[in-house]
Protein backbone atom coordinates (compact mmCIF):
# COMPACT_ATOMS: atom_id res chain seq x y z
CA UNK A 1 0.00 0.00 0.00
CA UNK A 2 3.20 2.37 0.77
CA UNK A 3 4.07 1.89 -2.87
CA UNK A 4 0.19 3.20 -4.08
CA UNK A 5 0.27 6.16 -2.04
CA UNK A 6 3.94 7.38 -3.41
CA UNK A 7 2.41 6.94 -6.80
CA UNK A 8 -0.55 8.49 -6.02
CA UNK A 9 1.61 11.36 -4.25
CA UNK A 10 3.98 11.29 -7.69
CA UNK A 11 0.54 12.68 -9.28
CA UNK A 12 -0.34 15.31 -6.94
CA UNK A 13 3.56 16.51 -7.37
CA UNK A 14 2.94 16.56 -11.59
CA UNK A 15 -0.54 18.80 -10.55
CA UNK A 16 1.58 21.03 -9.22
CA UNK A 17 2.88 21.97 -12.65
CA UNK A 18 -0.17 22.25 -14.93
CA UNK A 19 -2.37 25.54 -14.66
CA UNK A 20 -5.64 24.08 -15.88
CA UNK A 21 -5.60 21.69 -13.32
CA UNK A 22 -5.36 23.71 -10.66
CA UNK A 23 -7.77 25.64 -11.65
CA UNK A 24 -10.07 22.43 -11.51
CA UNK A 25 -9.33 22.34 -8.33
CA UNK A 26 -9.47 25.83 -7.16
CA UNK A 27 -12.89 25.92 -9.09
CA UNK A 28 -14.33 22.88 -6.25
CA UNK A 29 -14.24 26.63 -3.72
CA UNK A 30 -15.93 28.71 -6.24
CA UNK A 31 -18.57 26.71 -7.53
CA UNK A 32 -19.43 26.30 -4.07
CA UNK A 33 -19.18 30.15 -3.48
CA UNK A 34 -21.58 30.82 -6.08
CA UNK A 35 -24.05 28.19 -4.99
CA UNK A 36 -24.01 29.41 -1.48
CA UNK A 37 -24.12 33.24 -1.62
CA UNK A 38 -24.70 34.10 -5.13
CA UNK A 39 -27.74 31.82 -5.54
CA UNK A 40 -29.47 33.24 -2.64
CA UNK A 41 -28.74 37.26 -3.36
CA UNK A 42 -30.25 35.83 -7.20
CA UNK A 43 -33.45 34.69 -5.24
CA UNK A 44 -34.17 37.38 -3.10
CA UNK A 45 -33.39 39.91 -6.07
CA UNK A 46 -36.00 38.21 -8.34
CA UNK A 47 -38.20 38.11 -5.18
CA UNK A 48 -38.07 41.58 -5.21
CA UNK A 49 -38.35 42.20 -9.12
CA UNK A 50 -41.67 39.66 -9.64
CA UNK A 51 -42.90 40.45 -6.18
CA UNK A 52 -43.17 36.59 -5.62
CA UNK A 53 -42.26 34.79 -2.00
CA UNK A 54 -39.79 32.60 -3.40
CA UNK A 55 -38.46 31.47 -7.01
CA UNK A 56 -35.26 29.35 -6.58
CA UNK A 57 -35.90 28.23 -3.17
CA UNK A 58 -38.14 24.94 -3.97
CA UNK A 59 -34.99 24.32 -6.40
CA UNK A 60 -31.85 24.61 -3.48
CA UNK A 61 -31.69 20.74 -3.20
CA UNK A 62 -30.56 21.08 -6.95
CA UNK A 63 -27.59 23.11 -6.19
CA UNK A 64 -26.48 20.83 -3.36
CA UNK A 65 -26.63 17.91 -5.61
CA UNK A 66 -24.72 19.93 -8.39
CA UNK A 67 -22.26 20.69 -6.24
CA UNK A 68 -21.67 17.07 -4.83
CA UNK A 69 -21.20 15.93 -8.78
CA UNK A 70 -18.97 18.97 -9.72
CA UNK A 71 -16.78 18.30 -6.84
CA UNK A 72 -15.81 14.73 -7.10
CA UNK A 73 -15.80 15.36 -11.25
CA UNK A 74 -13.02 18.17 -10.84
CA UNK A 75 -10.99 15.60 -9.03
CA UNK A 76 -11.08 13.12 -11.23
CA UNK A 77 -11.18 14.81 -14.09
CA UNK A 78 -7.78 15.84 -12.72
CA UNK A 79 -6.65 12.40 -12.47
CA UNK A 80 -8.13 10.83 -16.27
CA UNK A 81 -5.80 13.79 -17.60
CA UNK A 82 -3.06 12.44 -15.40
CA UNK A 83 -3.60 8.67 -17.05
CA UNK A 84 -3.71 10.21 -20.67
CA UNK A 85 -0.47 12.00 -20.11
CA UNK A 86 1.30 9.24 -18.96
CA UNK A 87 -0.35 6.91 -21.61
CA UNK A 88 0.99 9.39 -24.18
CA UNK A 89 4.33 9.50 -22.33
CA UNK A 90 4.19 5.40 -22.04
CA UNK A 91 4.43 5.96 -18.32
CA UNK A 92 1.57 4.08 -17.46
CA UNK A 93 3.01 0.79 -19.19
CA UNK A 94 6.29 1.10 -17.14
CA UNK A 95 4.29 1.47 -13.97
CA UNK A 96 2.56 -1.10 -14.29
CA UNK A 97 5.91 -3.50 -15.02
CA UNK A 98 7.39 -2.02 -11.36
CA UNK A 99 6.17 -3.29 -8.04
CA UNK A 100 2.81 -1.00 -8.38
CA UNK A 101 1.72 -3.35 -10.87
CA UNK A 102 -1.58 -2.87 -12.71
CA UNK A 103 -4.03 -3.03 -9.97
CA UNK A 104 -1.82 -0.64 -7.88
CA UNK A 105 -2.09 1.96 -10.41
CA UNK A 106 -5.57 1.60 -10.62
CA UNK A 107 -5.43 2.10 -6.87
CA UNK A 108 -3.48 5.34 -7.19
CA UNK A 109 -5.40 6.91 -10.10
CA UNK A 110 -8.50 6.01 -9.84
CA UNK A 111 -9.68 4.80 -6.43
CA UNK A 112 -7.50 7.10 -3.85
CA UNK A 113 -9.07 10.08 -5.86
CA UNK A 114 -12.56 8.68 -5.54
CA UNK A 115 -12.30 8.22 -1.85
CA UNK A 116 -10.35 11.58 -1.23
CA UNK A 117 -13.52 13.45 -3.30
CA UNK A 118 -15.88 11.35 -1.19
CA UNK A 119 -14.19 12.74 1.74
CA UNK A 120 -13.86 16.27 0.87
CA UNK A 121 -17.36 16.75 -0.72
CA UNK A 122 -18.66 14.99 3.33
CA UNK A 123 -16.71 18.01 4.44
CA UNK A 124 -17.69 21.10 2.24
CA UNK A 125 -21.40 20.09 1.57
CA UNK A 126 -22.52 20.77 4.97
CA UNK A 127 -21.03 24.48 4.69
CA UNK A 128 -22.29 25.45 0.81
CA UNK A 129 -25.56 23.80 0.96
CA UNK A 130 -28.49 25.80 0.31
CA UNK A 131 -31.10 23.55 1.27
CA UNK A 132 -31.53 21.82 5.38
CA UNK A 133 -29.80 18.33 5.07
CA UNK A 134 -29.08 15.66 7.45
CA UNK A 135 -26.29 14.34 7.91
CA UNK A 136 -27.01 10.78 5.91
CA UNK A 137 -28.72 12.79 3.09
CA UNK A 138 -24.67 14.26 3.01
CA UNK A 139 -23.35 11.17 3.42
CA UNK A 140 -25.19 9.44 0.42
CA UNK A 141 -24.87 12.50 -1.43
CA UNK A 142 -21.09 12.16 -0.87
CA UNK A 143 -20.89 8.51 -1.80
CA UNK A 144 -23.25 9.24 -4.69
CA UNK A 145 -21.42 11.83 -6.06
CA UNK A 146 -17.83 10.16 -6.27
CA UNK A 147 -19.25 7.47 -7.70
CA UNK A 148 -20.34 9.92 -10.84
CA UNK A 149 -16.91 11.41 -10.49
CA UNK A 150 -15.70 7.78 -11.03
CA UNK A 151 -17.96 7.44 -13.83
CA UNK A 152 -16.94 10.34 -15.89
CA UNK A 153 -13.11 9.39 -15.23
CA UNK A 154 -13.49 6.32 -16.19
CA UNK A 155 -15.88 7.32 -19.60
CA UNK A 156 -12.93 9.39 -20.06
CA UNK A 157 -9.98 7.17 -20.13
CA UNK A 158 -12.09 4.31 -22.10
CA UNK A 159 -13.01 6.65 -24.95
CA UNK A 160 -10.15 9.10 -25.43
CA UNK A 161 -6.96 8.68 -26.84
CA UNK A 162 -5.04 11.80 -25.78
CA UNK A 163 -5.73 14.95 -23.58
CA UNK A 164 -7.28 16.62 -25.95
CA UNK A 165 -10.01 14.09 -26.77
CA UNK A 166 -10.47 14.05 -22.90
CA UNK A 167 -11.39 17.84 -23.10
CA UNK A 168 -14.23 16.75 -25.08
CA UNK A 169 -15.21 13.38 -23.97
CA UNK A 170 -15.08 15.12 -20.27
CA UNK A 171 -17.53 17.58 -21.84
CA UNK A 172 -19.69 15.44 -23.35
CA UNK A 173 -20.06 12.62 -20.01
CA UNK A 174 -21.20 15.72 -18.41
CA UNK A 175 -24.22 16.10 -20.04
CA UNK A 176 -24.88 13.01 -17.89
CA UNK A 177 -25.64 15.32 -14.77
CA UNK A 178 -28.51 17.09 -16.37
CA UNK A 179 -30.35 13.93 -15.59
CA UNK A 180 -30.79 15.78 -12.35
CA UNK A 181 -33.02 17.98 -13.29
CA UNK A 182 -35.87 15.59 -14.60
CA UNK A 183 -37.59 14.28 -11.57
CA UNK A 184 -38.11 18.17 -10.53
CA UNK A 185 -39.48 19.44 -14.57
CA UNK A 186 -40.73 16.42 -15.51
CA UNK A 187 -43.82 14.58 -14.08
CA UNK A 188 -44.71 12.12 -16.50
CA UNK A 189 -43.89 8.61 -16.66
CA UNK A 190 -41.84 9.80 -19.69
CA UNK A 191 -39.13 10.59 -17.02
CA UNK A 192 -38.12 7.19 -16.56
CA UNK A 193 -36.28 6.61 -19.61
CA UNK A 194 -33.43 8.30 -18.07
CA UNK A 195 -33.71 5.76 -15.19
CA UNK A 196 -30.16 4.07 -16.30
CA UNK A 197 -28.42 7.20 -15.39
CA UNK A 198 -27.41 7.30 -11.69
CA UNK A 199 -27.70 10.94 -11.61
CA UNK A 200 -31.68 10.68 -12.57
CA UNK A 201 -32.08 8.68 -9.00
CA UNK A 202 -30.23 11.22 -7.28
CA UNK A 203 -32.24 14.23 -8.58
CA UNK A 204 -35.19 11.43 -7.79
CA UNK A 205 -33.75 10.88 -4.09
CA UNK A 206 -33.76 14.05 -2.82
CA UNK A 207 -36.73 15.75 -4.32
CA UNK A 208 -38.98 12.78 -2.46
CA UNK A 209 -36.60 12.60 -0.08
CA UNK A 210 -36.31 9.20 -0.20
CA UNK A 211 -33.37 6.94 0.53
CA UNK A 212 -34.79 3.96 -1.82
CA UNK A 213 -33.66 5.98 -4.80
CA UNK A 214 -30.15 6.69 -3.45
CA UNK A 215 -29.93 2.50 -3.32
CA UNK A 216 -31.27 2.67 -6.85
CA UNK A 217 -28.03 5.03 -7.73
CA UNK A 218 -25.53 3.20 -5.73
CA UNK A 219 -26.37 0.00 -7.69
CA UNK A 220 -26.61 1.46 -11.55
CA UNK A 221 -23.54 3.40 -10.48
CA UNK A 222 -21.76 -0.21 -9.88
CA UNK A 223 -22.80 -1.59 -13.27
CA UNK A 224 -21.74 1.46 -14.81
CA UNK A 225 -18.45 1.28 -12.95
CA UNK A 226 -18.43 -2.31 -13.50
CA UNK A 227 -18.86 -1.94 -17.45
CA UNK A 228 -16.58 0.42 -17.85
CA UNK A 229 -13.80 -0.88 -15.61
CA UNK A 230 -13.69 -3.76 -17.63
CA UNK A 231 -13.42 -1.99 -20.83
CA UNK A 232 -10.41 0.07 -19.08
CA UNK A 233 -8.95 -3.37 -18.79
CA UNK A 234 -9.33 -4.31 -22.38
CA UNK A 235 -8.15 -1.29 -23.98
CA UNK A 236 -4.80 -1.51 -21.39
CA UNK A 237 -3.87 -4.59 -22.21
Amino acid sequence: MRIVWRSFIHMLRFIRHDMMQIVALVSIFLCGAVFKFGVPALETYLMGYFSKAYILKPYYGLFDILFSIISPTMLCYIASMVILEEKDDHVSVYLAATPLGKNGYILSRLVIPAVISFVLTLILLPFFSLSEVSFSTVIMLSLTGAAQGLIITLIVVVFSANKLEGLAVTKLSVIMMLAIFVPYFIRTNAQYLLCVLPTYWIGKAVHESSYMYFAFALVISALWIAVLEHKYELKSN
